[in-house]
């Protein structure tokens, strides 16, 4: 599996009857993954691919990074307490934040208009 498979494997395994997981956006826009549960919750599972799909941008953007990294990295952008990766995996460097920034508004914007297109 790369990581490109990772959200629709979220979806496989809500849909055949996994208890829970943690999601990367419930970590840091925990919006995105209220939504995507909500439609698994209702059956609805067209609306809760689509916002699977959202995870597709998630792994584009986060280049060479280290995953562990790269999410404590999101939260901390967010303003959220993530503060520093357990060693020996090594933090987000500062010069990141404005990128890491710019894909939150950019992601948030994207939810919107997935939502509006699927209601």
């Amino acid at each position: 599996m790369n990581r490109l498979d990772a959200g629709m494997l979220i979806l496989y395994t809500e849909l055949h009857g996994a208890s829970g997981y943690v999601s990367s956006y419930a970590s840091f826009l925990p919006e995105i993954e209220k939504d995507f549960l909500k439609f698994i919750n209702e059956g609805d599972f067209y609306k809760a691919a689509r916002i699977a799909e959202l995870e597709y941008d998630l792994f584009e953007n986060m280049g060479d990074r280290s995953w562990f990294s790269y999410l404590v990295g999101l939260i901390n952008a967010c303003g959220l307490p993530g503060e520093h990766c357990r060693p020996p995996l090594p933090d987000c460097k500062k010069e990141d934040y404005p990128l890491l920034e710019k894909f939150i508004a950019d992601i948030k914007i994207k939810h919107k208009k997935v939502m509006d297109e699927i209601n």
